[in-house]
């Protein structure tokens, strides 16, 4: 299967994480046997030279795509990523599938809106759409109209083995209370923050791990300060992918306070593999795994009131209590296995490639 992979986010030396979920779908569907070219942004922060990329990428895309040298045209993110097949029939002479992945479909800026509308007609025009979740396959396919053998829904690239649950460290005698995310505006940092101080207000002895990177780090960093958390969170950023297991490995229990309508949340997942319970928001992807009271709990987002209140029922839970909901943990993140998640993507691809 000869596949042409067009994508405007994908990791480099200097960014390895940016974009690492297109990189990680495409090792997956080459270790299944596909061969693949690549057409990729990578991140730039000079503006200059990001618009110079995408230049480059939009001419780069018409240019392959005119080829028609492969079986599969796999275009990642149904937004930017279309832009450069605008007006050329070309494209719709391949096998298309376009992968989304949350923020394409969930932008409300003014612009996402614009870039929705024109590159609906691709969409539809695809012979296979991928989705991540099955909240994203109703979002999808009531959006533009799509029969439902034409989407598919597949996470991410699934958990990768190398989370796996670990012992925990034996100089620690207080719980780990973990948040592993981007420090971004609506990724629930700042909630995340101020329930540890509702937490500490009520007398629990805690420690926590604030492990990300983002635009607001340094308003994290202040809020740190401001709630007097200085000497309960330790905070990680700079993450290479090697060392993203060890850090859920350290968590007790992991809280995911997105307020944003995730695609799937696979970090949660990814935790959960190591087995660490979730904490997260009652929102979007994540309510699709995460069984309250289960392998977990779900708390209103934003709300940090009942985020501390989900983190006390935790920690007061028993430690047989724990031990059954770790269990229940790794049952869910074996569902999502990289292994069974690309096979299942490649054997659909098949059929896309075989069928007339």
């Amino acid at each position: 299967m000869r596949m042409l992979v067009i994508s405007n986010m994908f990791p480099s030396a200097q960014y390895p994480n940016y974009g690492s979920f297109v990189k990680r779908v495409s090792d997956q569907l080459e270790s299944e046997g596909a061969d693949i070219s690549y057409v990729v942004v990578e991140k730039s922060l000079n503006r200059i030279q990001k618009i110079a990329n995408y230049l480059k990428f939009w001419k780069e895309v018409r240019a392959s795509v005119k080829s028609l040298q492969f079986d599969i045209l796999y275009v990642h993110f149904a937004s930017h990523s279309l832009i450069p097949l605008l007006g050329m029939s070309a494209c719709y002479q391949h096998k298309l599938v376009v992968h989304v992945h949350g923020s394409d479909m969930t932008a409300k800026s003014f612009l996402a809106s614009v870039v929705r509308f024109f590159v609906a007609h691709i969409i539809k025009q695809a012979r296979l759409v991928v989705v991540p979740s099955d909240n994203f396959f109703t979002l999808v396919t009531k959006r533009f109209n799509l029969a439902a053998d034409s989407v598919f829904v597949s996470p991410s690239g699934g958990v990768d083995p190398k989370f796996t649950p670990a012992p925990k460290a034996s100089n620690h005698s207080l719980p780990c209370i973990g948040y592993f995310s981007r420090l971004d505006k609506g990724k629930g940092w700042d909630v995340f923050l101020k329930a540890l101080q509702l937490l500490k207000s009520r007398g629990i002895e805690f420690r926590a791990i604030l492990a990300g990177e983002g635009s607001l780090k340094n308003q994290a960093l202040s809020l740190i300060s401001q709630l007097k958390l200085s000497n309960d969170v330790q905070v990680i950023d700079k993450i290479t992918p090697d060392a993203i297991a060890s850090i859920y490995q350290s968590f007790d229990v992991f809280v995911f306070p997105t307020e944003l309508n995730e695609s799937l949340g696979l970090v949660g997942l990814e935790a959960m593999a190591c087995a660490v319970p979730v904490i997260g928001s009652n929102i979007g992807g994540l309510k699709t795994y995460i069984e309250h009271d289960k392998n977990g709990f779900l708390f209103e987002p934003s709300n940090v009131n009942d985020l501390c209140d989900k983190i006390v029922s935790f920690l007061k839970q028993g430690e047989s209590k724990t031990l059954q909901m770790q269990a229940e943990c790794i049952k869910t993140a074996n569902l999502y296995s990289s292994a069974a998640v690309s096979k299942s993507l490649f054997l659909r691809l098949l059929q896309v490639m075989k069928s007339k």
